[in-house]
């Protein structure tokens, strides 16, 4: 059975709600969870590879939001807006802040 958009909207919500209420609980969890990503890739950042672990979908973070791809004709796609928190975490590992946090190759 696939997720409907509700199912869909609470994973992304609760996963957002598990990374905890400041930058460096985020930071914590991702390190201790060893998730590592790309800098400035929206679907290959460390915030993205965690929600498409958390939500079982193929996310895209941008600096203000997490865009869910969805199948259904009517609508195509599920966005969720990030707490302030998040939305500076992604400009922090953007400017290299969480060497950890990013894969290098």
């Amino acid at each position: 059975m696939k997720p409907t958009t509700k199912m869909l909207r609470t994973r992304v919500i609760e996963a957002i709600d598990t990374l905890g209420p400041t930058e460096a609980s985020a930071v914590m969890l991702l390190k201790t969870k060893g998730i590592r990503g790309k800098a400035r890739l929206p679907r290959e950042c460390p915030l993205a590879l965690y929600f498409n672990n958390m939500t079982a979908s193929t996310v895209r973070v941008d600096t203000h939001k997490v865009t869910v791809p969805l199948t259904m004709w009517w609508r195509r796609q599920l966005s969720v807006r990030l707490p302030s928190h998040l939305r500076q975490l992604i400009s922090h590992i953007d400017r290299g802040k969480y060497p950890e946090l990013l894969e290098f190759p």
